[in-house]
């Protein structure tokens, strides 16, 4: 017991705390709409929980949890080994202190928050901290919970680099298309076609729907109220996505490695 208890809202996207959702006990029942908010506690054992919405429901499912040692947040794990982002985590140890200490001079009895992360076989095994060491290029070792892509990068080192002439694929299709759930990291099954379906929609917010033209133009599009949008453009060449030009944060480095190890691997065994 090191500390008082404090819970907020903030905003992802505008990185702005919502001080009206400022609480000093743990509150019976939180619920909101917005996808961009997370709600952040630290309680008086310095246990940090992220809970964000769940998929199409108002209920909240924790994401990620650490410990706020002095000014820092340290053993962090997270169901998404790309949610919360490194920056998002810097922003939320920048954001949770301040507000730690605030909360001294409101302080309320002690509370403790029992939230856990999903079990192993529900969530990634990487660490963030292991994360951010394979984008710099220190492969750790990890377990292997689905088999190998067709192009694995050799053991430290970088996973973002040029596509070995080994590794080219001779793409059959004139056309694909496919969705990628990154949550699992896997191709949706049933979801690749090889005409368009315009029906074909990706599912949940970790999901991205895939085209390549035979040309090698790809369009990387997620569902929203309106439709599908594109958010991402790229060129295939030399059996990699290329020429990326994108709005926003996604996809990010490690979804495109997602993505491009996909369309690789079915239009080798295109017909």
């Amino acid at each position: 017991m090191s500390g008082p208890y404090i819970g907020f809202r903030v905003n992802k996207a505008s990185r702005a705390i919502l001080t009206e959702t400022i609480t000093f006990e743990p509150a019976p029942m939180v619920t909101f709409t917005n996808p961009f908010e997370w709600q952040v506690s630290c309680d008086s054992a310095d246990k940090v929980v992220i809970r964000a919405l769940e998929d199409g429901k108002r209920s909240l499912a924790v994401i990620a949890i650490a410990k706020l040692r002095a000014d820092q947040l340290e053993d962090r794990s997270q169901v998404d080994p790309v949610l919360p982002s490194k920056a998002q985590w810097a922003w939320l140890q920048d954001v949770v202190f301040p507000m730690r200490e605030r909360a001294y001079e409101n302080r309320q009895p002690d509370a403790f928050d029992a939230a856990e992360l999903p079990a192993p076989a529900a969530r990634s095994e990487i660490t963030p901290d292991a994360l951010w060491q394979m984008a710099a290029g220190a492969v750790p070792a990890r377990p292997p919970p689905r088999p190998p892509p067709a192009r694995a990068a050799p053991q430290g080192a970088p996973l973002w680099g040029p596509v070995g002439a080994e590794a080219i694929v001779a793409a059959k299709a004139r056309y694909l298309e496919l969705v990628f759930d990154h949550a699992n990291v896997v191709v949706v099954a049933g979801s690749v076609r090889y005409v368009r379906d315009r029906s074909l929609r990706p599912t949940g917010r970790y999901q991205m729907k895939v085209a390549w033209e035979g040309d090698g133009q790809v369009s990387i599009q997620v569902a929203s109220d309106d439709g599908l949008i594109v958010i991402a453009l790229a060129r295939w060449r030399d059996s990699g996505l290329l020429d990326r030009q994108q709005q926003g944060g996604e996809p990010d480095d490690f979804q495109w490695i997602a993505l491009e190890d996909a369309l690789r691997a079915e239009l080798a065994h295109a017909p």
